[in-house]
């Protein structure tokens, strides 16, 4: 998991802190931000690896998910849920949203979660070159 790039988006400052350290134990580069606004969409799927953030933000996930299609291989995105948001699960899932955790989550959970969504993304990436390669050959 080493040098890949996580965007966690919390606005829980301990929290946030907390999820930061464990995220960066296992190697990866960790940008933390408390504020919806000051998120680039353009810039998210280029930049980033994988996106952690609070359910509260599901607008703003949907809209970065629709644009994230017209790269060929979107970001996977974990999604924080507070106990009472659990009944929104279906529409995470309908967001296409990655994985989600219950608040407050375990971060040992947490972590293994965003080694699994990294790889499966490394693999999807790999899987898109080698169709790309495979095309080119056949013409």
């Amino acid at each position: 998991m080493e040098n890949k790039k996580v965007l966690i988006i919390k606005n829980e400052p301990i929290l946030l802190y907390a999820i930061e350290k464990k995220i960066q134990k296992i190697g990866c580069i960790v940008k933390c931000i408390n504020n919806i606004n000051d998120v680039d969409l353009n810039t998210l799927n280029t930049e980033f690896n994988l996106l952690i953030a609070d359910f509260s933000i599901l607008t703003f996930l949907q809209k970065f998910k629709e644009s994230s299609q017209k790269v060929s291989v979107a970001i996977p995105i974990i999604v924080i849920l507070s106990l009472e948001q659990t009944k929104h699960i279906e529409q995470v899932i309908e967001c296409g949203i990655s994985d989600f955790v219950v608040k407050a989550p375990n971060l040992n959970d947490l972590v293994a979660r965003t080694q699994l969504a990294l790889l499966r993304a490394q693999i999807a990436h790999a899987q898109s070159e080698i169709s790309a390669v495979n095309n080119s050959i056949a013409c």
